[in-house]
């Protein structure tokens, strides 16, 4: 607490010689924690405030251990055959003189990733420690640092990344996760009581291993800016995914993980799933924001409602959203498609024939379905061979009326079914003779690949038909089969909304979902940050309203061709 900081490092090295410092990160993730959860986080503390110390030490390019670490930065970057070379050039360049010989006085610490020719300006910030951060990223792999600068120098400058201030911005992302400038204020008497569910995210034992999770960081933020393809003016962007994956890794990953499995997760992280995370965390804050405006609540709060019409609620929207996939379903019917009536027949003329080949589902006829464009009549006519084209709606002898419908189910079952059975029923004539000759071929035994088949069944009462069900007087009107789950979607939930009732496939649900969460974002366009009082703490679910004073873009005045107002003012 009081020697120098020359006094540092050798105290430090010599806590290592003992084994003090694995001893304490291995009772860090130790079932006693609570029994020592004094010491241990008194010890946490004080190497917390060594590593603000170390921050707060100035680089001085005249102290000769600092001038040592920017030697072996700077050195290590060449191969083994050049590092003295480097080293000489290094050491004409921190005392202020160009190296002539090669004329690379000037860019030398820029191709590094630094951000100007004295480096010592970019530590201002992390200070000592940032510069031990990446003397140890340096040292700890010295062929993967070589081989990132060889990368980088091939690339153009503007698309170069900075090793060096991602080294610095990872050691500040790190400083403020583990809230270093914090001096443990929490009392740590042995008499305190702890609970164990605090404890789990009080004591950070990957702290005592700061260089390997430092290191391991900074790779993750090289891999992503090579993936993302960012240049310099998008630094910034890629700092805040460091920072997501930082807080997601290091906040998830649990106070018995080792430094093993943080560099395994760190290094297993793709840019797919930070972008994730960053969406996520997105809505949370706009859920913060706006609250119980974009929630949607099952329970209807009339009080609410007729005070406050303008708000957006997911209530609301979710209502949309159901018009817009009812449109969207009944559109398929009134598009028409066609089903393949599938039957398994038996080949008793070749009793020679493998067990396979008998009872082989295949296709008896085709049927076109369609519904009339007054939507009062679901019309249908069958064909033993698919025709080239659609029947229209007058060659349709057959009809339904929709006020006849009382029920649409639907039953899905696995079978072997002929590759022919596998072709989407809507398929154009588009497709190259080639590709139809090699969807017509059948596989050995005449069958395709394992598929589902889908069964629609419309129940409902006409005269003249046969009896489904003698128990509950319907009877069946039409049996529809396809090996499509879109379309079994479209048609089970477009006839079940076109009577007025409730979806239920899972492809409808999702698309209601994303419509809904693209309604709110669509609206928060015409949003601003200072739109929303941040620091009003009044929940609207506790009864007495939200006073917050934000307007909230509504369809009020739009006409039915226009679902959301995006903002746009004379």
């Amino acid at each position: 607490m009081n020697g120098g900081e020359n006094d540092w490092p050798r105290f430090l090295r010599r806590l290592q010689e003992l084994g003090i410092i694995d001893g304490v990160e291995t009772l860090m993730r130790g079932d006693a924690i609570r029994d020592l959860a004094g010491p241990i986080l008194e010890f946490q503390r004080l190497y917390k405030v060594l590593l603000r110390r170390w921050r707060n030490v100035t680089v001085d390019m005249e102290r000769g251990e600092h001038r040592k670490a920017l030697t072996r930065i700077y050195a290590t970057s060449f191969p083994p055959g050049f590092r003295r070379r480097g080293s000489s050039r290094v050491e004409l360049a921190l005392k202020g003189k160009r190296d002539h010989e090669s004329g690379e006085g000037s860019n030398m610490w820029s191709r590094l990733g630094f951000q100007s020719e004295d480096p010592a300006e970019d530590f201002e910030d992390a200070g000592f420690l940032g510069l031990m951060d990446l003397v140890a990223f340096v040292r700890r792999d010295t062929d993967a640092y070589q081989k990132i600068l060889l990368e980088q120098g091939v690339q153009q400058v503007d698309q170069r990344c900075p090793v060096a201030k991602a080294s610095l911005r990872v050691t500040a992302i790190l400083y403020q996760h583990y809230d270093v400038e914090e001096e443990g204020r929490l009392s740590t008497s042995p008499a305190v009581p702890f609970e164990d569910e605090h404890l789990d995210w009080i004591v950070q034992p990957l702290i005592m291993r700061w260089d390997r999770v430092h290191s391991a960081a900074l790779s993750a933020f090289l891999r992503m800016w090579t993936a993302a393809g960012a240049d310099a003016h998008e630094f910034e962007k890629v700092d805040d995914l460091a920072r997501i994956l930082i807080s997601r890794v290091l906040g998830d990953i649990g106070r018995k993980a080792t430094a093993e499995e943080a560099e395994a997760k760190l290094n297993s992280a793709t840019l797919q799933s930070v972008r994730k995370w960053q969406l996520e965390d997105l809505d949370a804050v706009f859920e913060r924001g706006w609250g119980a405006d974009l929630r949607y609540d099952t329970l209807r709060r009339p009080d609410r409602e007729s005070t406050d019409r303008h708000r957006i609620t997911r209530e609301r929207l979710h209502k949309e959203s159901v018009q817009f996939m009812q449109e969207q379903r009944i559109r398929c019917l009134l598009a028409g498609a066609w089903f393949p009536t599938i039957t398994n027949g038996e080949d008793t003329a070749r009793p020679e024939s493998p067990s396979s080949m008998i009872n082989a589902p295949t296709i008896s006829s085709w049927r076109f379905v369609q519904l009339s464009p007054s939507r009062r009549h679901v019309h249908h006519s069958t064909h033993a061979k698919k025709p080239d084209t659609n029947p229209s709606i007058t060659e349709m002898t057959q009809r339904i009326d929709v006020n006849h419908i009382s029920s649409v189910v639907s039953n899905v079952r696995s079978a072997d079914v002929p590759e022919t059975l596998l072709q989407t029923p809507t398929q154009t004539e588009s497709h190259s003779s080639s590709s139809k000759a090699e969807k017509k071929t059948p596989t050995q035994n005449g069958t395709g690949p394992s598929a589902t088949i889908t069964q629609l069944t419309i129940h409902g009462s006409s005269s003249g038909l046969r009896l489904a069900s003698s128990a509950d007087g319907e009877r069946t009107l039409l049996e529809l089969q396809t090996t499509d789950s879109t379309l079994a979607s479209e048609w089970l939930d477009g006839l079940l909304m076109l009577l007025d009732q409730q979806p239920i496939t899972a492809d409808t649900h999702k698309m209601m979902h994303v419509i809904e969460n693209w309604g709110i974002k669509v609206r928060m366009l015409s949003l601003e940050w200072d739109d929303v009082d941040w620091n009003d703490s009044t929940d609207a679910d506790s009864g007495g309203g939200s006073t917050r004073g934000f307007v909230v873009p509504t369809r009020e005045g739009l006409d039915a061709e226009y679902w959301y107002d995006m903002g746009v003012r004379d």
